[in-house]
């Protein structure tokens, strides 16, 4: 489980303690340490390149791109510098035994890319 950018490690112990209370029965043994989270959340949802990649994904057909924090696993926060984390797919399915994306996302997640790449590198659009 990861932070959420609105959560604290105490905020989010407590509630995986009432997810567990809820699951465990009265005579279940167990125990979660003090020491259970170890990564900061990271949300970098302000930076300059985040919003270019945002355009840049509506302009290749991303209908609700928008900058929000990453609610799954990442080492974006120890890169650094500001990350964007855009992909095909859902992360409901992400890393499932029946994993699979559509060719169309594939198509729109690549479209994104070029887009973001010829906007930072000033490059005229080959589209047209």
């Amino acid at each position: 489980r990861r932070l959420l950018p609105s959560e604290t490690p105490e905020s989010a112990r407590s509630l995986l303690l009432d997810d567990i209370k809820s699951v465990a029965g009265p005579d279940e043994d167990w125990h979660l340490s003090s020491d259970w989270w170890r990564v900061d959340p990271y949300e970098n949802a302000d930076e300059a390149i985040v919003g270019a990649f945002c355009d840049a994904a509506r302009r290749a057909g991303v209908a609700n791109a928008a900058a929000t924090g990453f609610p799954a696993s990442s080492d974006a926060y120890y890169f650094g510098a500001p990350v964007v984390i855009f992909g095909p797919g859902s992360l409901e399915q992400a890393h499932s035994l029946d994993e699979w994306v559509e060719i169309e996302e594939m198509a729109v997640a690549t479209a994104a890319y070029l887009q973001f790449t010829i906007d930072r590198l000033g490059a005229r659009d080959p589209r047209g």
